[in-house]
């Protein structure tokens, strides 16, 4: 699972608990460093068991969560709810 986390501000975000932070990237390289956005990707890695992303499922239906993936460990499948 990848969830990412936009900010105006090189700094890496103290990342949640269930997640560890991966890499950032520099997504708008404006001049003016107020209008520099970054998107911050945080992982977590679960064994698959029936209802475990349930309530990230829900987070993301309710619009608390945005742009998070969920993967299979060999990429096979790739999912963006």
């Amino acid at each position: 699972m990848i969830t990412p986390l936009w900010t105006t501000e090189a700094e890496v975000p103290p990342s949640q608990a269930v997640t560890g932070y991966w890499q950032s990237l520099l997504v708008e390289d404006d001049p003016d460093p107020a209008f520099r956005t970054y998107c911050n990707l945080f992982v977590a890695r679960r064994p698959w068991r029936r209802g475990c992303i349930d309530d990230l499922l829900r987070d993301i239906a309710d619009d608390k969560v945005a742009g998070v993936l969920i993967t299979d460990t060999r990429l096979l499948r790739i999912h963006h709810p």
